[in-house]
């Protein structure tokens, strides 16, 4: 991709692999995403149910990379519930940046949201999770 008469290269990683520098050093900008939550369920709580939370989101710049290998970790998405709490979203790592994954959507009456990179919802009669400040929303 060319823009400005700078050339950038894109590197795209949909599961865990390694990002690697082959000569030099260079500064690289980066999108970390965490996985997504799932939701809540439980057939005595029809409709009362939380959604998952959004996994976090990071956004910024490296300077000066060193030759080398930097390990990139994608996070998986948590799953859904019939019956419990919806599972958290997995953390999403490259180099020194963590995103976190997002926070399961409450059981009903049975339990609040839990927090991640974005909060999953609150059910009947129950809170939401927290977000993280910088990655995501209660």
């Amino acid at each position: 991709m060319t823009e400005n008469n700078i050339t950038y290269t894109v590197h795209k990683f949909t599961s865990s692999g390694t990002f690697q520098i082959t000569s030099g050093q260079g500064d690289v900008d980066y999108i970390v995403m965490a996985g997504g939550a799932g939701g809540g369920g439980g057939a005595n709580f029809a409709g009362a149910n939380g959604g998952g939370g959004a996994g976090g989101l990071l956004t910024g710049s490296l300077t000066n990379l060193e030759e080398g290998n930097y390990t990139v970790t994608v996070g998986g998405g948590g799953g859904g519930s019939g019956s419990g709490s919806g599972g958290n979203g997995g953390n999403s790592v490259f180099h020194t940046i963590t995103a976190t994954g997002g926070g399961g959507g409450s059981r009903g009456r049975g339990s609040n949201g839990s927090s991640g990179g974005s909060g999953g919802g609150g059910g009947l009669e129950r809170a939401g999770g927290s977000g993280i400040s910088g990655q995501g929303h209660n």
